[in-house]
């Protein structure tokens, strides 16, 4: 059995919410947790709960195995950039993104 760097969690969970654009505070605010307490996980500093790692993930979007196992910092892609920044919009502006990407997939070849 292996186990857990909470190190390795802590830098994901660190990457994950800045790509996601949002400050400790934010986060820690959605997680129902303070902000001291989101600080020593992101350093590895103090170990997360089961309750506390479900919250972390549900807030990053992410599966909890995705969060614990395999704890690399994730490379930045160009899907988890475009993610970030439709996620940031409301339903309406989300819906004509998606609909804008359809159509320069369709038409990419002819620009």
């Amino acid at each position: 059995m292996s186990s857990i760097s909470y190190s390795l969690v802590g830098q994901k969970i660190k990457y994950l919410r800045a790509n996601a654009g949002m400050t400790q505070e934010q986060m820690s605010e959605k997680c129902d947790i303070s902000t001291s307490y989101l600080g020593h996980i992101e350093r590895g500093s103090r170990k997360l709960s089961l309750e506390t790692a479900v919250k972390i993930a549900d807030c990053l979007h992410i599966s909890i195995d995705a969060l614990i196992i395999d704890g690399k910092v994730p490379d930045m892609s160009i899907f988890s950039s475009v993610e970030a920044i439709i996620r940031k919009q409301d339903d309406a502006k989300q819906e004509q993104f998606i609909r804008l990407i359809k159509t320069l997939s369709e038409n990419i070849d002819k620009l």
